[in-house]
This record gives C-alpha cells, structure tokens and sequence, in this order.
C-alpha cells in the first residue's frame, strides 16, 4: 500500500489507483477506498461500469448520497467506444446502461438525498423495465412523499397487478391510506380489510377500517372496530376518542329519527282529528238540511 500512495502521488495513472483502491477494499478500509476511487473520478481516470457503480455505493455507504447521485450520472453521460463480439463493429455507448438494476440504485440515491423529483422518473423507468410489481408500490410511496396520492394509487396497483410483491399487508395498507385521503371509502375499506384478513392484528388496518366507517357514517360498524382496536391497544387515546365520536354522533342520529318520529305522530294526529271534525260538520248539515 505505500508503495501505490507513492505511485499515485508522483506518477498518477489509473492503474496506481485502482490498485491502491482495492488493496484498501481488501483491508476493510473503505473510507480511503471511496477517496482514492473519488480521486481517480475526478482526473476523469475511470471507463468501466463496475469502477463507477463501486464508487457510487461508496459514496452511499458513507452517507454521501447526493454525489453518489452525481458520479452515476456522470458515468451514464460518458462515452466509450466498444467493439461488438458478434459484429466486430465499433460503438459508442455510455459507461453505465440503463438496466434494472442500476436505474434502482440511481434512483436510491436520488430518494436518499431527498431529491424526490428526480428519484421519481428514474424509479419509475425501473419499475417499468421490473418482471415484478416492487418498484411500482416503491414509486407510490415516493409519490405520496410529494402529496401525489391519485398517482400513488395508479402505482401501487400497477405494482399488485404484476405481483410478487412483498409485505402485502403493508402495501394494502398503504393503498387504503391513500383512497383514504382520496375521500374514496369504499375502495379504501376494501383495501384496508384485504390488509387486516393478511395481519389481524394489525392496529393500523383496524384504525383505517373504523375511520372509514365512521366517515362513510356508518355508525354502528365503526364502533364495532373501536371496540376492537380499544381491546387490542388499550393504552391509545385516539381508540376512545374515536369510539366517543361515533357513539355522540349515532346518538345525535338516533335523536334526530326519534323527533322525526314524534313529528309524523303529532301531523297524523292533526289530520285525523281535522278528518273527524270535517266528517261532524258535515254530518250536521245533512240533518238540519233534513229537518
């Protein structure tokens, strides 16, 4: 190793560092990997993918995921010219492709260093190019990080339909929040009861279901579920709360039909009673017509 630091320091060449940074990979040292590596980036030393995405997760490792966003980028924007196996022709193409795999580390990145705007198209690009639906439901949740919930849903449910998706529960989940929000409750309360029949001890499943009925206003089907999630989480404020809300509220309905009630009552009762003094009335002018 010190003969490389040397090496690099006074005849600086590609080989000296790479050399240098691996011999420092193999000791764990992985800091001074990253830095000897980043060097060589900027004497514009690397041309082969593997040097470029071994510096990006670096930098990543490190807590640097901005640059880490930066150095891929720059391997994507640079050029090299390859001869094709098949062919024996000569081409241009950029360092890094634009696979999978690559595009789900860029965008990581991008998510990491809270650039969600330019984490999204690039995830996106991913998820389309994925035999499974996982980048589809990540993209939904980076959307609904930006407020986008209806693009969130299209998400999301792109990624169930293609499957192989893990943590179901959390995903159903995450779509009921997200109809939720939409004030769409029927499809909420689907996806939230899909989420519970996978986890049913799932105290948020539980808590969106009681939401949801208590604002479709179905009263006594939301307090069926507080109960439950009272039982569950005794402990919660928000259980009671919401059970206080409800039973208030049915309450106010059940008050409300009960004077309705009596109010039908009281207007049968004074047209029955205008019928019978109508039917007296006329009842006594026939007689005195008649006498």
């Amino acid at each position: 190793i010190d003969i490389y630091e040397i090496l690099v320091n006074l005849y600086p060449k590609k080989q000296y560092f790479i050399q240098l940074g691996g011999s420092y990979g193999q000791l764990g040292r992985e800091k001074d990997y990253m830095i000897t590596l980043k060097a060589a980036h900027q004497k514009d030393f690397l041309n082969k993918e593997s040097e470029y995405l071994a510096l990006t997760q670096l930098l990543l490792l490190n807590q640097n995921p901005y640059w880490a966003a930066q150095v891929f980028v720059s391997g994507q924007k640079k050029m090299i010219t390859i001869v094709d196996e098949k062919t024996e022709e000569e081409k241009i193409v950029p360092v890094i492709k634009d696979t999978e795999k690559n595009l789900k580390l860029l965008a990581d990145a991008w998510r990491m260093a809270q650039e969600i705007d330019k984490a999204i198209p690039v995830l996106e690009k991913a998820a389309n190019m994925s035999k499974d639906g996982e980048s589809f439901v990540l993209l939904g949740n980076l959307y609904l990080s930006e407020d986008k919930v209806e693009k969130a849903v299209e998400a999301i449910n792109k990624g169930l339909e293609k499957g192989k998706v893990k943590k179901l529960s959390q995903v159903y989940l995450t779509l009921g929040q997200a109809y939720f929000e939409l004030e769409k409750f029927e499809e909420a309360e689907d996806n939230f009861f899909s989420a519970y029949d996978l986890n049913p001890e799932d105290i948020e499943a539980l808590s969106g279901i009681a939401q949801t009925f208590e604002n479709a206003e179905k009263w006594r089907r939301a307090s069926k579920f507080y109960r439950e999630l009272i039982e569950l989480d005794p402990e919660n404020p928000d259980h009671y709360k919401g059970m206080s809300r409800v039973l208030i509220k049915r309450a106010n309905f059940l008050t409300v039909d009960f004077l309705f009630l009596v109010f039908l009552v009281r207007i049968l009762f004074f047209l029955t009673a205008h019928l019978i003094l109508v039917h007296l009335n006329t009842s006594q002018k026939y007689q005195y017509n008649h006498v």
